[in-house]
């Protein structure tokens, strides 16, 4: 464009780019095996859960659950207010995520989500509906005895649903959450060699919903994303498992003595 404009005010008399190409990217040759991100089995998981449930503090199990049930980013978690829980339509609301670059708990914003896909309704198993009700009535007590240093976020009534145990009614932090992973790891009773992340737990959600036979497309949508390679990669390498094991299966099915 700037030769152009040269030539049309006679600064220049050719355009040196003209017959220029700009060289193709060289693509690799991508192994579904390779490069896979960690997540954790469900024998993992459910260990990891217990632990939480019966050696955690307030607000681990809840918290720890709703991330494997649902595959939301942490900070998708620690934004929710109990306005975005829906126990009638058993449904979490998706519309805001927390930026708290500094951990301090009472220093935050609340921003849009990563993309507009990441704004969504993810659906609640019932499980996941039972603890986060057991869950709200625990906070209601706890609202009612710390009523007058209680935070309630812009446009809440009802306040956040992950509060910070030494800051009522603000939300919890990730060091914190880190924190927690951390603690319960070390109390597990088969401590996992792999080390958990918050986000650990949406690559298993995706690892699961992909085990369970849920398309590509339906687990990205659940995940917010419009495209995602790391969610692409755990898929097909569960998939290309799961094939394995049919083959296998209907082998042994043919060729029974």
């Amino acid at each position: 464009m700037i030769f152009k404009r040269a030539i049309e005010y006679e600064l220049i008399y050719s355009d040196p780019t003209e017959f220029a190409t700009v060289p193709r990217p060289k693509r690799k040759i991508l192994d579904p095996d390779e490069n896979v991100p960690a997540y954790l089995e469900k024998s993992q998981l459910i260990d990891f859960l217990e632990t939480a449930k019966g050696k955690g503090i307030m607000p681990d199990y809840p918290l720890f659950t709703l991330l494997a049930y649902t595959g939301l980013r942490i900070g998708e978690a620690l934004a929710l207010t109990w306005e975005d829980i829906d126990f009638k339509q058993n449904v979490v609301k998706v519309s805001k995520t927390l930026y708290n670059p500094t951990n301090n708990a009472e220093k935050y914003e609340l921003l849009p989500p990563k993309t507009e896909t990441s704004i969504r309704v993810v659906t609640m198993p019932a499980h996941l509906e039972k603890v986060l009700a057991e869950f709200k009535f625990q906070v209601s007590k706890l609202r009612i005895e710390y009523k007058e240093l209680w935070h309630y976020p812009k446009g809440s009534k009802l306040g956040f649903v992950f509060t910070a145990p030494a800051h009522p009614g603000h939300p919890l932090t990730q060091r914190l959450v880190q924190t927690r992973i951390d603690r319960i790891q070390r109390l597990m009773d088969n401590p996992l060699s792999l080390h958990i992340h918050p986000h650990i737990f949406r690559h298993t959600h995706a690892s699961l919903l992909a085990e369970a036979g849920i398309d590509l497309v339906q687990i990205m949508k659940r995940l917010g994303h419009a495209d995602d390679t790391i969610t692409r990669q755990i898929y097909l390498h569960i998939t290309k498992t799961l094939a394995t094991e049919t083959a296998e299966k209907f082998d042994k099915l043919l060729n029974k003595a």
